[in-house]
Order: C-alpha cells, then sequence, then structure tokens
C-alpha cells in the first residue's frame, strides 16, 4: 500500500475538484503502520476532518472532530508519549 507520510499532504486537483474525502491515520512516530498500530482512523473532508479509536484492552472510545487532520494531529497527541505521526491514504 502506498501512502503518504508527510506531516501534510495537499489535496490533488481532482479530489479538490470532487470534493472526495480523504482517509488517514494518527500512528506512534516510530511504526511502520502494520495492523494495529493505528491509534485513530480518520477522515478529511474539504473544512473539516473526523477522527476515531477504539482502544482494543478496555473498548474505550473516542472521537473528535477538527478542522483538519493536522490539528487532530495536534488535539489526539497531547496524551501520547511522543506526537503522532499523519500518514495519508
Amino acid at each position: 500500500m502506498n501512502h503518504d507520510t508527510a506531516a501534510t499532504a495537499p489535496a490533488t486537483e481532482d479530489t479538490a475538484a470532487t470534493g472526495a474525502p480523504r482517509l488517514f491515520a494518527l500512528a506512534p512516530a516510530g511504526s511502520e503502520l502494520e495492523a494495529g498500530d493505528a491509534v485513530f482512523w480518520g477522515i478529511a473532508f474539504g473544512d473539516h476532518a473526523m477522527a476515531y479509536r477504539r482502544d482494543p484492552d478496555t473498548g474505550f472510545r473516542e472521537q473528535g472532530i477538527c478542522e483538519s487532520a493536522e490539528e487532530a494531529r495536534r488535539l489526539f497527541s497531547s496524551g501520547e508519549p511522543e506526537p503522532l505521526r499523519l500518514i495519508w491514504f
């Protein structure tokens, strides 16, 4: 699977023209995004982003609606030992 690991990834002209949402993950800085490495999964729209996680050990669910995927990364990094990495799909 080819994904962009840049902190921010500009939308392509096709994405901007159609308004198609983009999928992203928030993962620990050193992970290769193997199964279960993502802390949050999200979807970014033109004017906001939604992020969701379910802790596999406790079942605790957490979600947020932010202005962007980058804002979600900053928000949800606050409880982590290191800042989370934003990965685009």
